[in-house]
């Protein structure tokens, strides 16, 4: 399993169900209720696998949030299922970029996160205190 493969897949797609029953995801539908012309959305969380999906109005998965440490009920992700590198330090993971030619965004402070902008996935490196905390893999921004 590459997490970073599902992006772009739909909701109803055979790999994303495989990917909801292994974890045993529930879906959860998120709709307008304030009337804000704000788009539907749809979020399933996989507890004990360490990360949470989240579709947009069309049912395309476009984000998946991993967590590195344990957090908000959910268990470590097993970094070797993320599909890119993960890196224990900010600066292990600029460099990382420099030296790939990686098209990059980062925080001002210098360490607090970076993010890697493929053309087809974007992937958001947070760091506290010194260490990876989380690991955002998405699709880009239209």
């Amino acid at each position: 399993m590459q997490l970073l493969s599902y992006l772009g897949k739909p909701l109803k797609s055979d790999e994303v169900i495989e990917l909801l029953e292994r974890f045993d995801m529930q879906v959860v539908y998120e709709f307008d209720r304030l009337h804000e012309d704000s788009p539907d959305a749809y979020y399933a969380s996989a507890y004990d696998g360490g990360f949470q999906c989240g579709f947009n109005e069309h049912q395309v998965l476009n984000v998946i949030w991993t967590y590195v440490s344990p957090a908000e009920g959910h268990a470590a992700v097993d970094l070797a299922t993320l599909g890119t590198p993960a890196f224990d330090r900010f600066a292990l993971a600029r460099d990382y970029a420099q030296h790939k030619g990686i098209r990059t965004t980062q925080s001002q402070s210098g360490d607090g996160w970076i993010r890697f902008e493929y053309d087809t996935a974007w992937v958001h490196y947070e760091f506290t205190e010194g260490r990876l905390t989380r690991v955002t893999l998405s699709r880009p921004n239209p």
